[in-house]
């Protein structure tokens, strides 16, 4: 997950069946009601980036919750859980061992799938601490009065705050690794944890 800005947590939907092994918990997310929100929440899905299907299937309960809730509100999404529990059908017997390396470009999206997957007890974390950008996500376009710039501005805050902030100082590794002083040390960096996973001694 090194260099790795993010994107749709859907996207790492199907992994995550492949590393579970214990039940995981997920804070939820909750979204400010305003008129802008709504009609930016509206309009994302036509972005030609985004996967119109599966965006709109997202962010109707959301719309559906914002329209409904006073301007100025947080709200979960319509029929959402304050935790997310998620309880394995089944455990694979392998992998046994996973390691999802990490670093500073690791962020948003790429966070959350941190979050979910080192709850198993079959995943180690190896790097270094990620971006923090995750308490505050959900991310909409807004064109400036001149036409020339367009920003992105977070819609909703995660349910960890404020006892547990992830934007301070991201989340950090279980095992540290040195910053790469080049991309053949980053590169070597796969090597190095590979030996973890295989019992070897990398470092002799």
């Amino acid at each position: 997950m090194r260099r790795n800005n993010g994107g749709s947590d859907s996207s790492y939907a199907p992994i995550v069946p492949i590393v579970a092994a214990n039940v995981t918990r997920t804070p939820n997310a909750e979204f400010l009601a305003t008129p802008d929100n709504i009609a930016a929440s509206e309009a994302v899905c036509k972005l030609p980036e985004v996967a119109a299907a599966v965006c709109s299937k997202f962010m109707a309960p959301v719309i559906e919750a914002m329209k409904a809730a006073p301007s100025g509100s947080y709200v979960l999404p319509t029929g959402a859980p304050r935790i997310e529990v998620e309880v394995p059908h089944r455990v694979l017997a392998s992998p046994r061992r996973v390691a999802v390396m990490i670093d500073r470009s690791c962020g948003s999206s790429c966070e959350e799938f941190v979050l979910v997957v080192r709850q198993s007890f079959k995943v180690k974390t190896f790097g270094r601490p990620t971006a923090g950008s995750l308490d505050y996500s959900n991310l909409r376009p807004h064109d400036l009065p001149a036409g020339k710039r367009r920003i992105f501005y977070a819609t909703s805050r995660s349910l960890r705050l404020p006892s547990n902030p992830i934007d301070a100082s991201g989340i950090g590794p279980d095992q540290l690794l040195p910053i790469p002083e080049s991309e053949a040390a980053f590169a070597a960096e796969v090597e190095t944890v590979r030996g973890v996973l295989e019992g070897r001694d990398p470092f002799r």
